[in-house]
């Protein structure tokens, strides 16, 4: 029995919460905004070092460590603050004369390289074992391993090109797999 205001012939707040956990969490931003590859695509890339106080080093440590950025170490999250910085001083200083549009440039070629390559290794990885399971009589494993792969993909907030890429080329692939031609996501 749905939970349903009748005067107003509106799901009632209990629904809407229900309904609202249903939902995956909006992301907060762009995680590809704070990717900034160490290398060009060419593999060219500088040392930076300096010192601090410990403190900060202690800071870093926590925001890595709770996952909530796309951060892997603390060079990545000091490399966008490098960045973000940067550009902060061009806003305050539009005389001083800074190669930023170069440089943005070298960062969307080099995050395109790595989304390239993460795309085809998952790709690669996905036909890897899918043949696998099905040279080894379990169609059924493998039926389920797509099924599980196409949900992780609709469970993913960020709606993008990639996502829409990985999503057509398995249904593609393994459409085959699943007698209606289609997954079926629960």
């Amino acid at each position: 029995m749905a939970m349903v205001d009748k005067k107003k012939n509106k799901p009632s707040y209990l629904q809407a919460v229900v309904n609202a956990a249903d939902q995956p969490p909006k992301p907060k931003y762009n995680q590809e905004e704070f990717i900034f590859p160490a290398s060009d695509t060419k593999g060219h890339s500088s040392p930076i070092g300096f010192r601090c106080k410990s403190g900060y080093l202690r800071e870093v440590d926590v925001v890595i460590a709770a996952r909530k950025f796309p951060y892997k170490t603390s060079s990545d999250l000091l490399r966008h603050a490098l960045h973000a910085h940067l550009h902060y001083l061009a806003e305050l200083e539009p005389k001083i004369k800074m190669r930023l549009s170069v440089l943005d440039t070298a960062v969307e070629l080099a995050r395109a390289q790595q989304m390239l390559l993460k795309y085809q290794q998952t790709v690669r990885e996905i036909a890897t074992t899918v043949e696998q399971l099905t040279r080894e009589g379990l169609a059924g494993e493998a039926r389920k391993l797509v099924k599980n792969i196409m949900q992780e993909i609709e469970d993913d907030p960020i709606e993008d090109a990639w996502k829409d890429r990985l999503r057509r080329e398995l249904l593609e692939k393994y459409g085959y797999l699943f007698p209606s031609r289609g997954v079926v996501l629960d």
